[in-house]
Parts: structure tokens; C-alpha cells; sequence
């Protein structure tokens, strides 16, 4: 738990100058990262004197230098792509408890992250990041790091093929994605941060900074890709010292790239604005859609769901391809013994059809093909949908959930014995 903000305990300790402090925060507000690793790079604190007052902030002892022995089985517990990312690599295991070495020990995310994937109690302890980096060697290899080792996991980062085939299997889909290089997203980055305000603490200088190019274009060379490559969700995740853009393809997220936190602010607050919502508001989750013209795929629309969380707010965009609802059921891979099933079931002039499956599965294009099978002059279609994914023609959008979908289901109630379930 932290005690005490990391700058006060640092001037507190007189390990830096209150001069030296406001440089670092200045660095930090330009480019984002952790306020210990600026200090560092700009040399005015060891690496070991802050791997100390981080033990006292967060009340986590140091670790040591690692030893030339590891038990292999450890690589298990902790995947390599995860190691090099996030900067943890595991220490040792006792009965049912994990210890790792963190560089950022207050990573409560990663530290879930690390519990759910290996199933065990996550006991965390701060280590600087060149022995963790040494220890990911002695673990996985020395392919696995990438040739820039730099004091911790770097800014803006993308999956390389140069990296070991886990990680490559581990952060990008098959065929990867039609996005920028490594470079030329780190350059635009860059004239992004240059393009900031110094500060953006009023939501005016929020909305002058997310109309300037760089952010345009940065938004623009994130979304354009995703609709390439038949994404069906962009999710905008902050942390600590970096946001995280993932992309979700066949029902599976994965990790492109990164952006420094420095531009969090200002990303989110051009969402907002292409979704009509409120650019000042940052403690309430707020849904809204726009649309998008892609030069391949042609019109689509956007839907918006921001969620307050510890580091800012996170963004999640569901792609909405408007040809997907115009198919045809005979289009959507059915056996032909379901699809005369389902067809025989719409025809009926009562009963329920109940369609399920993960995210990215069709649920949404089956029922508007069922919807567009259904929607004739003679038929009144009243739908229930919070929030309304796509417009159609002839049918009315209700998104009173709460009653309306109550109250249709008391009326279908007498007829639960005709469900189809095929």
C-alpha cells in the first residue's frame, strides 16, 4: 500500500532537490513514465537508492542480485512476452504462493494479471529492472529481449518478428496487422507530445489538444487498421507509465502496441469528441457512437463505451461493419438443417429464438439477417437494445430495457414450451 507520494519521500530522504524533483516532473508530464526511472535517467538518483525508498513506499522488501541457478518450471507461471512487457519475471515458488520481482510493484493489474494465469498467491517484491532483465535471460533466453534494454519496459513498443516466436505467438494475431512500423508510430508519438499544452488540467486545453493533427493522425492510424484487418473492437487501456492499444480479432484480444501516457488525455478526449459526449467528465462511464469512412471498407459506425479506472479512463470501440447486417442467413456458414429449422421458427407467429455465443461470434449480424428476413411492410418490429448497434430501415429501436424487455418477456411467457434450441 503507498504510503507516501514517491517526489516527498525522495526530498524527505534528501536524495533529491526540490529543483531536481521539478525537472524530473517536468520530464514526466512531456513524455510520461515513472518518476523513479526519469530520475534516473537524468542521473540525479541510483538505481539503488530508489529501489529502496520504492520497498518503503509500497512495503515490499527489495530483492537481491540473482543467483546463477532458476528452476525451469517457472517459465509457467510467467509467460515471456509478459516478462519483457511488463517488466516481472517470477523468483521462486512455495506451496501455493508465487513470488516475483516487479519493477513497479504498485502494478495492482499485473499482479491480478500474474494470479489468474498461474493459478497461485502473487507475492510481490521490487527489483530494478537490469537484474530483472538478467533473470529473463537465465529463464527464457537472451532472444527473448529486445536490443534496446534501456532502465525499464519502454514507452512506445511493438511486438517484433525479431523477438522469439512465443512472443510473436503470444502478442499478434496470424498474419499480423496492416499497422504503422515500430518507427513511424514512435515518430508520431513524438509530434503528438509536441503538440500538447503543457498541462491539461482544464477541459478547454483537453479539447484544443485533441484537435491538433498529431492526435487526429494518431487516432486515425489506430482505427484504420483495426477496420483492414476485420477487427472487431480497439480497446485503449491506461496504466501506470504507458497506454496499451489491443486489438480484438476472431473473439481474441491481442497487444499491438503501446502510446506514452502523456497523450492519454488527449486520445480519449478526441473519442469523445468524434461521440458527441462530454469532454469534462472523467468519473462516470459514458456511451456514444460516430461514424467513420474507411477508404477500403466504406461507411462504418462506432460505438463508444468509456469506464473511469485507477490510471484514467479506459476506451473501448466496437467496430460496426453496416454491410454485416445486410446478408442474407444462407450467407452465414449455417448447416442446412439448422438453417431450415431457424427459418421455420421465425415463421412462426409466436415462440422465442434465443441466440448466444462469446464476443465476435455473430450473434448481432444473425439477428439483423434475421431482422432484414422478417422486415416486410406488413410486419411491425419493435426491438430492445441498450445500446443500439445499427440502424435499420422499418424497424423501431427501444432502448427501455428495463420494463419494455420485462414486459415482452411476461407476454411470451405461455409460450417457453415452443423455444428453438438448435
Amino acid at each position: 500500500m503507498i504510503r507516501e507520494r514517491l517526489g516527498q519521500l525522495l526530498l524527505d530522504a534528501g536524495l533529491v532537490t526540490s529543483s531536481q524533483l521539478e525537472e524530473g516532473l517536468c520530464v514526466q508530464r512531456q513524455r510520461g513514465g515513472r518518476l523513479g526511472t526519469v530520475l534516473v535517467e537524468l542521473q540525479v538518483l541510483s538505481e539503488e537508492d530508489l529501489l529502496q525508498v520504492l520497498s518503503q513506499q509500497y512495503g515490499v522488501p527489495v530483492f537481491p542480485e540473482f543467483d546463477s541457478s532458476c528452476d525451469s518450471t517457472l517459465t509457467h507461471t510467467v509467460s515471456a512476452s509478459l516478462a519483457v512487457s511488463r517488466g516481472v519475471v517470477p523468483v521462486q515458488r512455495v506451496g501455493s504462493r508465487l513470488t516475483v520481482a516487479m519493477v513497479d510493484p504498485s502494478d495492482v493489474s499485473l499482479l491480478d494479471e500474474l494470479a489468474f494465469q498461474s493459478g497461485y498467491q502473487v507475492v510481490p517484491v521490487v527489483a530494478s529492472w537490469g537484474n530483472i532483465q538478467q533473470r529473463i535471460r537465465l529463464l527464457y533466453g537472451s532472444d527473448v529481449l529486445p536490443h534496446s534494454s534501456g532502465l525499464g519496459p519502454t514507452s512506445v513498443s511493438f511486438p517484433d518478428s525479431s523477438e522469439s516466436q512465443e512472443i510473436a505467438q503470444k502478442e499478434l494475431a496470424p498474419g499480423s496487422f496492416s499497422l504503422l512500423s515500430s518507427g513511424e508510430f514512435e515518430s508520431l508519438c513524438q509530434k503528438a507530445s509536441a503538440s500538447l499544452p503543457v498541462t491539461h488540467s482544464s477541459s478547454s486545453q483537453d479539447a484544443h489538444a485533441s484537435d491538433s493533427a498529431p492526435i487526429v493522425e494518431l487516432v486515425d492510424r489506430i482505427i484504420s487498421p483495426a477496420i483492414q484487418d476485420g477487427v472487431s473492437d480497439i480497446h485503449l487501456e491506461p496504466f501506470e507509465r504507458s497506454v496499451r492499444v489491443r486489438f480484438r480479432l476472431d473473439g481474441v484480444l491481442y497487444s499491438v502496441m503501446t502510446y506514452p501516457l502523456s497523450l492519454r488525455n488527449a486520445m480519449v478526449s478526441r473519442l469523445k469528441i468524434l461521440a458527441h459526449l462530454n469532454i469534462a467528465e472523467r468519473r462516470i462511464p459514458q456511451d456514444g457512437r460516430f461514424s467513420y469512412h474507411h477508404p477500403q471498407k466504406g461507411p462504418l459506425d462506432i460505438r463508444v463505451s468509456i469506464l473511469p479506472c485507477f490510471h484514467g479512463e479506459k476506451v473501448v470501440l466496437r467496430l460496426l461493419d453496416r454491410s454485416g447486417f445486410s446478408l442474407p442467413l444462407s450467407s452465414l456458414g449455417f448447416e442446412e438443417s439448422d438453417l431450415t429449422v431457424l427459418t421455420q421458427a421465425m415463421d412462426k407467429p409466436d415462440g422465442m429464438i434465443l441466440v448466444t455465443g462469446p464476443t465476435g461470434s455473430g450473434k448481432t449480424t444473425t439477428l439483423y439477417a434475421a431482422l432484414n428476413l422478417l422486415n416486410t411492410p406488413g410486419v411491425n418490429i419493435v426491438t430492445v437494445e441498450d445500446p443500439v448497434e445499427y440502424q435499420l430501415t422499418g424497424v423501431i429501436k427501444s432502448m427501455c430495457v428495463r420494463k419494455l424487455a420485462w414486459g415482452l418477456l411476461m407476454s411470451f411467457a405461455p409460450c417457453f414450451g415452443k423455444i428453438q434450441i438448435f
